[in-house]
């Protein structure tokens, strides 16, 4: 689109998943089941229907009115069997080759597989009306949270004082809208002093101001509690940040969580269990820590699903803000070169080539974790460069913890590469950006 992206820079962009038809046509049609006529698919856009934004709502229009429009679109848009001749348009080699329903795997689920995990979708926005954010910024804030909880000038391992200073309760917020497994949590609850327990109503202005838990104060409790909804629920990853023990009743992929019966009527007895057994609560919220925030929720696990450079930014500083130009100028460079016709010719293209990348810029300050990996990739010296009056690592996580201006800005940071630029330095960040490794 020329007219509109002449001479700008766009601050900003996101990556979009599409889903892809076995004939590369789009989906745009009822349902063909009998109970299902009243739900209109506009979907399987298959790697090519954002150019298609401008037209295609008139032809939505058509199917909710029941009007055809026109033979050839109404068969090519149709319901999809399988067992139509592929479709020509994205390249084989990028076109996608499973299902998603490939990836579920009964048999060794009830082999007692521990090792396979529900991929995290880390969703960059979510629920604006709790102002849940996105999952890398909910887990900065559960880090810092957490940390405000440790003993003064106790070392940053104090896990038991972030544990011991949680309320010793239950806590569940969200709208049961008429789930059956949410009412009957609810009423399993109800008037236990162990429960902080509520159903919101999105319809009730009182129930939403006065009944929502931000993801801060639910970090604040002991036990959580955490409920599918008319699918699969999307909480649990940010229920995962947090050192709290997480209670839910049995569900299709393994998950860390205390499981109960799922009509909740064994709730009261684990949790009582969980209460009194402080020890073994205190291991299973540390496992949450160490199996999901360090480890499968972490930003090198979010980079290696988008391809991410972090630019850690103060607009204070003119070296940042040439840093920043030199970014956003690559960037929309490297987002116009990746066309369908060059994904297509794979002859042409180093495959170390990056041709293309998502930029990220945060003016916050890096979380501990962050920093350890930014000083790795750093190597010998990083810690002077990153940091003021800090010598070693240990000086700097606690120097940064204490003073966030205590970060010296700006540093680029590839977290799918593991590696990093200290300042303005434009043949560093150009080579750092050039080539995935």
């Amino acid at each position: 689109m020329p007219q509109y992206s002449r001479d700008r820079t766009p601050e900003y962009w996101r990556l979009f998943w599409d889903a892809a038809t076995p004939t590369q046509d789009q989906l745009i049609t009822r349902h063909p089941h009998e109970h299902l006529g009243n739900l209109i698919l506009a979907v399987g856009g298959s790697g090519h229907s954002y150019k298609f934004l401008p037209l295609i709502g008139q032809y939505v229009a058509n199917v909710v009115n029941g009007v055809s429009s026109g033979e050839e679109k109404d068969a090519a848009w149709a319901w999809k069997t399988g067992k139509e001749k592929p479709g020509r348009g994205a390249h084989e080699k990028v076109f996608p080759k499973r299902e998603l329903r490939d990836l579920e795997d009964k048999e060794g689920e009830q082999k007692g597989d521990t090792a396979s995990w529900l991929i995290p979708d880390f969703e960059f926005w979510t629920w604006p009306e709790t102002n849940v954010g996105s999952v890398s910024g909910v887990r900065r804030k559960a880090i810092v949270l957490e940390t405000s909880n440790r003993k003064p000038g106790g070392p940053s391992s104090d896990d038991n004082t972030i544990w011991q200073n949680k309320v010793p309760k239950l806590l569940w917020r969200d709208a049961t809208m008429g789930v059956p497994l949410r009412d009957a949590l609810v009423r399993a609850t109800a008037r236990k002093t162990w429960a902080d327990v509520k159903g919101l109503d999105w319809h009730n202005e009182t129930s939403v101001q006065q009944d929502i838990k931000s993801m801060h104060e639910h970090y604040r409790y002991k036990l959580l509690a955490h409920t599918e909804g008319n699918s699969y629920s999307g909480l649990l990853k940010y229920l995962q940040q947090c050192q709290s023990v997480v209670i839910s009743h049995p569900q299709e992929w393994n998950q860390n969580f205390v499981e109960v019966k799922r009509d909740w009527s064994d709730l009261e007895s684990k949790v009582k269990g969980l209460l009194g057994y402080e020890s073994l609560a205190e291991r299973i919220a540390g496992n949450n820590i160490r199996i999901f925030r360090e480890r499968y929720l972490t930003p090198a696990a979010e980079a290696a699903v988008r391809d991410v450079i972090t630019l850690f930014h103060s607009p204070a500083s003119q070296a940042s803000i040439r840093a920043h130009t030199l970014l956003k100028q690559t960037a929309a460079a490297a987002q116009s070169t990746a066309t369908i016709d060059q994904a297509g010719d794979h002859a042409q293209q180093s495959k170390t080539e990056r041709t293309n990348f998502e930029l990220e810029v945060t003016e916050d300050a890096p979380t501990g974790d962050q920093l350890r990996s930014m000083l790795d990739y750093l190597g010998s010296g990083g810690v002077v460069k990153v940091v003021k009056g800090a010598s070693n690592q240990a000086e700097a996580l606690k120097k940064v913890q204490e003073d966030g201006s205590n970060f010296i800005r700006p540093v680029v940071v590839d977290w799918n590469n593991g590696r990093a630029v200290a300042g303005d330095n434009q043949s560093e960040i150009l080579e750092l950006l050039k080539k995935k490794a």
